[in-house]
């Protein structure tokens, strides 16, 4: 067996055959594991989290798409696109859709969990660069708990959005 994570290559058979003439089953069965192994997640361990997705009803999709693109840029987030609008992933799911609506659900508080405190520190500069109103700049708020550092962004609809970083507990 090598090294190899998928297991052992076939080496050419030894009796003769016509050249470069592998056994087709076993070129199959070797393309289909690496498939199985290329397309394997981690499962994550423990309890699966509180909410699968969330989505805010805002006013104007284009302007709020912006905000929360540069907003989000500090987590590692890309843009996903449905049939609902446009949508904020760390993975290959939406965790965060926008929807417009004439008249926004407003105003909500929604945090974003950050691993560290620069990504808050960036997430609070990118928002307000990108039009949010500073509700909150970087900082511990031990009133929340000893470790708790976050900064709040009223983005265009007038909800409250945070970045917390609840330290290493």
């Amino acid at each position: 067996m090598s090294g190899r994570p998928w297991g052992r290559i076939p080496r050419k058979p030894t009796t003769v055959r016509a050249r470069n003439s592998w056994n087709i089953l076993e070129y199959w069965r070797i393309r289909a594991s690496l498939r199985l192994l290329r397309d394997t997640r981690l499962v994550p361990s423990g309890p699966p989290p509180l909410f699968d997705h969330v989505v805010l009803s805002v006013r104007d999709i284009a302007k709020s798409r912006a905000f929360y693109e540069r907003a989000l840029q500090p987590f590692g987030v890309r843009v996903v696109q449905s049939s609902q609008g446009p949508g904020f992933a760390t993975d290959d799911r939406g965790d965060f859709w926008i929807q417009e609506q004439e008249t926004a659900a407003g105003p909500v508080h929604i945090a974003f969990t950050a691993p560290d405190r620069e990504t808050v520190d960036a997430f609070h500069a990118a928002a307000v660069e990108a039009g949010g109103i500073d509700n909150g700049g970087p900082g511990l708020r031990p009133h929340y708990h000893s470790a708790y550092y976050a900064a709040f962004v009223l983005d265009p609809d007038g909800n409250n959005v945070e970045a917390v970083f609840h330290g290493d507990r």
